[in-house]
Parts: C-alpha cells; structure tokens; sequence
C-alpha cells in the first residue's frame, strides 16, 4: 500500500490502530491532506492569472502584427 499511499498516512493509520484511535486519525490524516491540497491549489491559482495576462498578451501582439505589417510594407512599397 505504500505506493498507493503517502507513507505518512501508512503510519498514522498504523498508529491509529494500535492505539485504538483510528476514527480520529483518519480525521487528523483528512484533515492535514485537506489543508496540504487546499495551499497548493492556492500555489497554483497565484500563477494562473499571470500566466493567462502573458498569453493574452503574445495573441494581441500577433494580431496586431498581423494586421500593421500590410500596412507598413504596401507604404514603404508606395513610396519607392
């Protein structure tokens, strides 16, 4: 089961069980995975934003491009 699961929750069921408090244990485990999933999420979710900014950002510049580079080569082919 070690591949399965963390070995810190192995060992804090295993603790749980001899000791006779696997109720509260799997609740202390719940609880400490709950807070460890919700910090990460909150990790994630700092970058998520920026990250949406900057692609944004490129397809803006790449449609600009697109349309001012026709524009700037039939003006400079105009002129010569």
């Amino acid at each position: 089961m070690l591949g399965v699961f963390p070995a810190l929750a192995v060992d804090m069921v295993e603790v749980g069980e001899s000791t006779g408090a696997l109720p509260q244990m799997l609740t202390s485990v719940a609880e400490f995975y709950e807070d460890e999933v919700n910090t990460r999420l909150q990790r994630t979710l700092l970058w998520v934003s920026p990250a949406i900014l900057v692609v944004m950002a490129v397809v803006i510049g790449l449609v600009l491009i697109a349309l001012y580079l026709p524009m700037f080569s039939l003006g400079s082919a105009g002129g010569a």
